[in-house]
């Protein structure tokens, strides 16, 4: 009896190891589910998650901004080493609620090179991370500029067009004056717009997956319904961090595909039970009465009458030319940029770490493959109009070594130097190209 038991239970036990080393071989040869073995990251991206209590600030104009006085997190953007001085100094959010190196704007001397950064995390990033190297390579490629230049940071995690231009307007009123100003956009119209489209929301407001969470959380006294709501969101993504993690770290998971890819499921599904929670956040924000008051529109696209991607265009290529214009008013040139994403078709080859850490395929590539196109299309109406375009999404196609940190759309350190010095020539090639008069150093 006790053979015939052993001999089942072994039997039973080479059954199931062949059974997962046909599975592992399976995973590997066919590359099965490629989602869940990409999902081992140990956060989620920035601009993807709703709003934290106590970060983030309620705007009349811009929908939503950094609490001054606050300071980054670094780890992320220096996993290997200890951050650069220049971005120490740019992680305080200041009064204007961007991450800068100047507390306040009326710091800015009037004989200052002002290069104001405009855009999402990204270009947020650009400046606090990039900075001294746009800085240093601008002034390499004008040297007449001598120690004038300042890279004054207005951008902020989630914001899309219109919230970039409405930006520039508020620091021009404000009396700010820009010699260059640098939209570098893109991502956030393409997946924040159309997330918002998809749920028959007009996308000239700000994320509402952003705004409605920290619109709620930021009142005197949220209803107990919400706070349950947001403390459950937290304990879902906690919970997935933390399986995020160990699969960063156990050596099951980094030898076996199989198991990545099932800790990485699970990872995906508490993510999409955090999202399906933020829906409720919103649908409740919504219901309640000081909520309903907050303006709406509608659209023929919404009603299901037409394309409203190409609404999502038409309000970025509008946005711009504003910007542009307004710019251009100033004494300033402007230089309109297309972020560089890595779910764009043929835009890099991912390196190993990357494919792991840096792509999860879905909701984002979706849409970045179905709405940059629109964009590159409208570019040449945004030219006719004399706005100076790029599109830089190519810029890393040729680049071997890893340059994204995350599955959204951010650059390491190196990355955003990249990014900087190829910022600095377009600069320095428009100022040239408008015939500006500069300053000299020994002015």
């Amino acid at each position: 009896m006790y053979r015939q038991l052993a001999r089942t239970l072994s039997w039973a036990v080479a059954s199931a190891a062949i059974a997962l080393a046909l599975a592992e071989v399976a995973i590997h040869v066919f590359g099965l589910f490629p989602e869940g073995r990409a999902a081992s990251v140990l956060a989620r991206p920035e601009g993807e998650a709703g709003a934290e209590p106590g970060k983030f600030q309620i705007h009349p104009f811009l929908g939503w901004t950094w609490r001054p006085g606050l300071r980054a997190s670094l780890e992320a953007a220096f996993p290997e080493g200890e951050p650069t001085e220049w971005a120490r100094r740019n992680s305080t959010v200041n009064r204007l609620g961007h991450f800068s190196w100047s507390e306040d704007y009326r710091e800015i001397g009037e004989d200052a090179f002002v290069v104001g950064i405009f855009g999402g995390s990204v270009a947020s990033d650009l400046a606090s991370l990039g900075g001294e190297v746009l800085r240093e390579a601008l002034q390499a490629r004008l040297p007449e500029l001598g120690e004038s230049i300042v890279v004054f940071n207005l951008a902020t995690r989630g914001h899309k067009q219109p919230q970039q231009a409405i930006a520039l307007l508020q620091a021009l009123v404000l009396g700010l004056r820009f010699d260059a100003v640098v939209n570098l956009d893109g991502f956030n119209e393409a997946v924040h717009g159309g997330r918002d489209v998809a749920l028959g929301r007009h996308p000239l407001f700000p994320a509402r997956r952003l705004w409605t969470s920290a619109l709620e959380l930021s009142s005197v006294a949220p209803a107990g319904e919400t706070l349950e709501l947001a403390g459950e969101v937290a304990r879902v993504r906690r919970r997935a961090r933390e399986l995020a993690a160990w699969i960063q770290e156990s050596v099951l998971a980094r030898r076996s595909k199989l198991a990545r890819a099932v800790a990485g499921m699970r990872v995906l599904r508490q993510w999409r039970r955090a999202d399906e929670l933020e829906d409720r956040l919103q649908q409740l924000s919504a219901e309640r009465p000081a909520s309903a008051a907050v303006a709406s529109l509608t659209d023929p696209c919404l009603e299901g009458r037409g394309s409203c991607l190409e609404l999502i265009a038409d309000l970025w290529q509008r946005s711009s030319r504003l910007m542009h214009d307004l710019t251009r008013e100033g004494g300033g040139v402007y230089l309109h940029a297309l972020q560089p994403n890595q779910y764009v078709p043929g835009s890099k080859r991912l390196t190993a770490e990357e494919r792991r850490r840096s792509y999860v395929p879905g909701g984002r590539s979706d849409l970045v493959e179905r709405v940059y196109p629109l964009f590159r299309r409208r570019s040449a109406s945004l030219a006719d109009h004399g706005v100076t375009f790029h599109d830089l999404t190519m810029i890393f196609a040729d680049r071997p070594e890893t340059i994204y940190r995350d599955p959204c759309c951010h650059y390491n350190l190196h990355g955003n130097e990249l990014l900087a010095r190829r910022l600095a020539d377009l600069i320095g090639d428009a100022v040239t190209a408008a015939g500006r008069p500069l300053m000299t150093a020994a002015d």
